[in-house]
């Protein structure tokens, strides 16, 4: 999935610029879309990211994190998420490229669940990264169906 989803933003830029949100449509990556979300960035006058507003969140993607649609992740109960989401965000735009992340969460039963997230960052000026795709999946013990988090 991941690898589709990189050659097809490739074929976009030609690895010349960032990806711009007005390079895809949802239809694009239509047997993806349970395990993307996007997340459009807000900042302050010196052009810090001060927030996050979660515009779209998949269904994989909610059995990790919780449905965030139509959230500013500042206003979440617990800040890891959002501090996360700005520690990656300055890894980007100082690279000026996307990361790939993997993680190991833990299920209510106490099983290890390896987490890997692909972080695409978009931009319309090729400068300041305005909206993220986020890419997410997961493996399950013994490759469990239904991990339950």
């Amino acid at each position: 999935m991941f690898d589709e989803i990189l050659t097809f933003f490739e074929s976009k830029t030609k690895g010349e610029r960032m990806a711009r949100r007005s390079d895809f449509s949802p239809r694009d990556f239509v047997k993806y879309l349970p395990y993307i979300g996007l997340l459009e960035f807000k900042y302050n006058e010196e052009g810090e990211m001060i927030d996050a507003f979660c515009r779209l969140n998949g269904s994989q993607t909610i059995m990790i994190y919780g449905d965030l649609t139509g959230t500013w992740l500042s206003e979440m109960k617990s800040q890891e998420a959002f501090y996360r989401v700005k520690q990656r965000h300055k890894i980007m735009s100082a690279k000026r490229q996307g990361l790939a992340i993997t993680s190991q969460i833990l299920s209510k039963y106490k099983e290890h669940i390896v987490v890997k997230a692909l972080y695409v960052p978009l931009s319309e000026d090729n400068e300041l990264i305005d909206r993220l795709m986020l890419v997410v999946d997961y493996d399950t013990p013994n490759n469990a169906q239904d991990p339950d988090f």
